[in-house]
Formats: C-alpha cells, sequence, structure tokens
C-alpha cells in the first residue's frame, strides 16, 4: 500500500503545484512564514518556463501587504493591471535586500521580471534550511550551514516520495504548513465541516478600489553619459548588494526594478540613480517611489489598499512595456 501511495505522490504533486503557481490564485505566504520559500524555490527550478512569463516581487510586510488581505497587496494589484502575466508575492514581513538576493539566485532561471522593494538588513539565518545557498554567500552574510546530521536527514528522506515532496505538497495545498493552516483557519475548518459545500466553479476575486485621489512620483532618472570606469567601481563599493542584484538581473538577461519608497531611507541620490540606470540598461531600473501621505495605513509604514492599488499601477505605467509584460 505504501508502495503505491508513493508512486501516486508525483502526479498528485504535479497537479496541485500547477493549481497554485500557475492558475489564477493569489500566491503569497500565509501569515507572512518562510515555509513557502524552499517549496517555491524547487518548484521554479523544476519548471524555469511558466504558461505565462513570471514575475516576482520580493519585500518586507509593505510588499506582503501587512493588515490587508492578499487580493488589495501590490502584486495582487499588479496582477489585476497586467493579467498577462503569472504575479508571485515574495513578501515576508522583515525581508531584507540580502534575503532577497539569495531567494533571487535561487529562482533566477523560473523567473521573467523582478521587482525588488528596498529594506536594508541582514539576511535571514533561516534561509541555508530553505533554500541551496553557496558557501561564498554563507560567509558574506554570516550564515550558518546545515549541520551534518541536517544533510543526512535531508539524503535519508529523499529516498521516500511522499517524505520527499511533503513540505512541497502542503505549500501547493495551504501555501504553508498543515500545522499552520489549521492553527489559522480553525473556524474555516469547522464551518466547512457544519455547513453545505459552495457552488463549484470558486469565487471571483473583488475588484480593485477605485483609484484614490492623489499620484504616486515615479523617480527614474537617466544619465546623459555612461558611467566612467572609475564610478562603476564606486558605485559598486558603496552599493555592492544593490550593485551584484542588478548584475545578477542583467547577466541572466531578466528585467528588473530596484526600488526604494519615501517611508524608507534613501539608498542612492538622484545622480547615482542616474548613473546606475545607465550602467544597467536596458534589463533593470532603479527608482524612488514617493508616496502620498493618505496612503498609509495610521503606523506610516504600511500602505491602504488604495496605496497598493495606486503604487501598482504607476509600476505597471513606467515598466510593463519596457520589460515585456503586455501593457504599454
Amino acid at each position: 500500500m505504501l508502495a503505491l501511495i508513493d508512486q501516486a505522490v508525483v502526479p498528485i504533486l504535479r497537479i496541485s503545484e500547477a493549481g497554485r503557481y500557475e492558475s489564477d490564485v493569489q500566491v503569497r505566504f500565509e501569515n507572512s512564514d518562510l515555509f513557502l520559500l524552499g517549496p517555491l524555490a524547487e518548484y521554479l527550478r523544476e519548471h524555469p518556463a511558466g504558461r505565462t512569463p513570471r514575475v516576482l516581487f520580493f519585500g518586507d510586510s509593505v510588499v506582503w501587504g501587512y493588515q490587508i488581505k492578499s487580493h488589495e497587496a501590490i502584486p495582487a494589484a499588479f496582477q489585476r493591471l497586467v493579467p498577462e502575466a503569472r504575479v508571485l508575492n515574495f513578501g515576508v514581513n522583515g525581508f531584507t535586500d540580502g534575503s532577497a538576493y539569495l531567494m533571487s539566485k535561487a529562482v533566477i532561471d523560473g523567473a521573467d521580471a523582478v521587482y525588488l522593494f528596498h529594506h536594508d538588513g541582514p539576511a535571514d539565518p533561516l534561509l541555508p534550511k530553505v533554500i541551496d545557498v553557496s558557501p561564498e554567500d554563507l560567509t558574506r552574510f554570516n550564515l550558518a550551514p546545515l549541520s551534518p546530521a541536517e544533510r543526512a536527514f535531508t539524503r535519508l528522506r529523499s529516498c521516500w516520495r511522499l517524505s520527499r515532496y511533503a513540505y512541497r505538497l502542503q505549500g501547493a495545498w495551504f501555501g504553508t504548513s498543515t500545522r499552520q493552516c489549521l492553527y489559522l483557519h480553525k473556524g474555516e475548518w469547522l464551518r466547512r465541516l457544519l455547513q453545505p459545500a459552495p457552488p463549484a466553479g470558486g469565487r471571483p476575486l473583488p475588484p480593485l478600489a477605485p483609484h484614490p485621489e492623489g499620484r504616486a512620483l515615479w523617480d527614474a532618472p537617466v544619465a546623459q553619459r555612461a558611467p566612467s570606469e572609475s564610478e562603476q567601481t564606486a558605485l559598486a563599493q558603496r552599493y555592492p548588494l544593490l550593485w551584484d542584484y542588478a548584475t545578477l538581473l542583467s547577466t541572466h538577461q531578466k528585467h528588473g526594478a530596484i526600488i526604494e519608497t519615501s517611508i524608507e531611507t534613501t539608498v542612492a541620490d538622484e545622480h547615482e540613480r542616474a548613473l546606475l540606470n545607465v550602467a544597467f540598461h536596458p534589463y533593470v531600473i532603479f527608482a524612488r517611489v514617493t508616496i502620498p501621505d493618505s496612503w498609509l495605513q495610521p503606523d506610516r509604514i504600511h500602505l491602504t489598499p488604495e496605496g497598493c492599488r495606486g503604487v501598482a499601477e504607476l509600476i505597471a505605467e513606467r515598466t510593463a512595456g519596457p520589460f515585456g509584460l503586455g501593457r504599454t
């Protein structure tokens, strides 16, 4: 019986992952946990070409959508505005540029465009447990590698498909671990047991809110000349991680935008952004987005649903066409 079950794991996994990652289901990490990072990275490596262009959004709770629903967050709003693409929300509370860089290296071949919302800070120490991190990056970000016991357990569990793909099955079914899903949705599970099932076909996502008053401002200047060799060296030394991020994208010929917002500390000034935009043309755009106060939640950090819609529309207007995502 166990042998028969094990044979069925891969077909079930294939159907389940296609339903979550290649359909119109909104993808963000349930409760902003890191569980889905590993399963999703492995899926993208195994399936580098999607049915439609894949767009990945990296960032912290601003991208994840703190205090708002998944369909109201910036990536979901962008999905509605650019339906020709498949948008995946890689936002996680506290996710830094270092974490996004390591995750991007793990999935770059399975992405067509990447949007990084700048958030400075050290890489998450749990990343080596969920994705492959090179020895050089372990040293660079001061991360601990897997222990010999953890490596031995990983090799052992790969012999049994049900164990090998357990995390991926949970990610495809629930967007998180089974335990976390049951805890978060215990009331919903009880209602499902007590109430009849809804009609087949699913429930359409609510429409986006009307565009709010005011506009975000997009600042992505372009220098009149290419930066000299000494200027490139200086920029690479001043912004080593962002420089390496842009190099990663351009080397793989992937389009991307590295975005800082007015709710974060300014990284590069206008002159430096102008030089960076020439240095990495046509693949990477360095931009600063100024967000109206009316689009912010009371904490003055996170966006309202209307603010997410406005920022997503600005990004789509400025980048979707040049990135070949179907909108001009």
